[in-house]
């Protein structure tokens, strides 16, 4: 359990409340590290919208080029320094543990 309640506000989210920002930002999105990017118009937006969906397409390139390089990897074995012979090299493959059940 948690130390405190989940939905607790702390004291800046209520002074946020009862002492609102002076601003016209009416849209907001993410900024792709974390934070938020706020805008006053819809033609704003979406712009920022559109940075957005190039981060997220970046990132799941980059996913999927890194999940590619792991499968090929993993198809071909890992690579080992020049000299070391792998466990399943020594012997076949490398055995399961055998779980004996208790009686």
């Amino acid at each position: 359990m948690p130390p405190t309640p989940i939905g607790n506000p702390g004291r800046a989210a209520i002074e946020a409340v009862l002492k609102p920002a002076k601003t016209k930002d009416v849209y907001f999105v993410a900024s792709g590290n974390g934070g938020h990017i706020f805008s006053e118009t819809l033609a704003e937006h979406n712009r920022n919208v559109a940075k957005w969906r190039k981060i997220e397409r970046e990132i799941r390139a980059r996913q999927a080029a890194e999940a590619a390089a792991a499968a090929a990897a993993e198809e071909r074995g890992a690579l080992l320094p020049e000299g070391e012979v792998g466990l399943a090299e020594v012997g076949g493959p490398i055995p399961l543990p055998i779980r004996n059940p208790v009686r």
